[in-house]
């Protein structure tokens, strides 16, 4: 499947999946600085869990503590609902990701 067959496919999916939009907001210029998408999960090698299934920050926002943020209130949405993993992927280069599992203990991640 080429790039743009995977992009429409990826955001059908992601369009029908039950999930919480986290966004973060510049007040002063009024727009979407950043945000996640987190989604109930059943991953192969931890199974139940709530994973980041979409994160971004603009560039000009980016080392401001903006994924944080998102991350600290994925974790909160996470315990909320039961789960003890959050699940995330991490870009390391083109088509190229990394699954990085944090365990959720008494409000702290392992």
């Amino acid at each position: 499947m080429d790039k743009q067959a995977w992009c429409k496919h990826y955001t059908e999916i992601l369009e029908s999946v039950n999930r919480w939009e986290i966004g973060l907001w510049d007040t002063h210029n009024h727009f979407a600085v950043g945000g996640l998408v987190l989604a109930h999960d059943c991953d192969i090698h931890v199974g139940k869990c709530m994973s980041v299934i979409s994160q971004y920050v603009l560039p000009d926002y980016r080392n401001r503590s903006i994924s944080l943020l998102c991350m600290r209130e994925a974790i909160r949405i996470a315990k909320a609902n039961g789960y003890s993993v959050l699940a995330y992927t991490h870009r390391l280069g083109d088509w190229r990701y990394e699954t990085i599992y944090k365990r959720i203990t008494d409000g702290q991640t392992s």
